[in-house]
């Protein structure tokens, strides 16, 4: 993991379900990232519908164990120290996506749109400056990218599902996509 170098711009907003220092890290690199942010609660369903909101929270804690729909910590490397996952969200595919959904065209590029999520992944000691071990782009849609742990890693998808798996590889981690 290799320093960033830090603009002055004040840090984006992080959930508060996110835990310091993880916070801080997350916030600190989201500075270089301008189009990205933290993915939240409301990422997970539809914010218009309310069984959406009762179905997605009860799936969540019937099957997941963390209480947050796009962050877990654990030690995800398996070298004995505290790592976490998180789920990002692209600003840019995000707006691309709700001006082709509300116009009603489905083409190529509202097809490319519509995967706005990323996901980051820091290891631990946490120090505020330090890049991701690893980072993929385009990974899904948000609510179709609900972070879980399971017996073999990190799983992406919604809980309980057949899903991606984020597992360790060297230095970093690798992203097995689902069946």
């Amino acid at each position: 993991m290799e320093p960033f170098d830090q603009t002055q711009q004040a840090p984006p907003s992080v959930p508060s379900t996110i835990p310091e220092p993880q916070a801080h890290v997350v916030s600190t690199w989201l500075r270089t990232q301008p189009r990205l942010r933290v993915a939240e609660e409301i990422d997970a369903y539809n914010p218009n519908n309310a069984g959406d909101r009762a179905y997605a929270k009860r799936e969540h804690a019937e099957n997941a164990d963390n209480d947050n729909f796009f962050h877990v910590s654990a030690d995800l490397n398996r070298d004995g120290l505290e790592d976490f996952a998180v789920v990002l969200v692209d600003r840019e595919k995000e707006k691309r996506n709700s001006l082709a959904s509300r116009s009603g065209s489905l083409n190529q590029q509202a097809l490319d749109a519509y995967f706005s999520a990323a996901i980051a992944v820091f290891n631990g000691p946490f120090r505020a400056g330090d890049a991701p071990a690893f980072f993929q782009e385009s990974i899904g849609v948000p609510s179709g990218s609900l972070l879980w742990l399971g017996d073999s890693g990190v799983c992406i998808g919604p809980p309980g599902s057949s899903c991606s798996m984020l597992v360790p590889a060297g230095a970093g981690y690798s992203l097995q996509l689902g069946p």
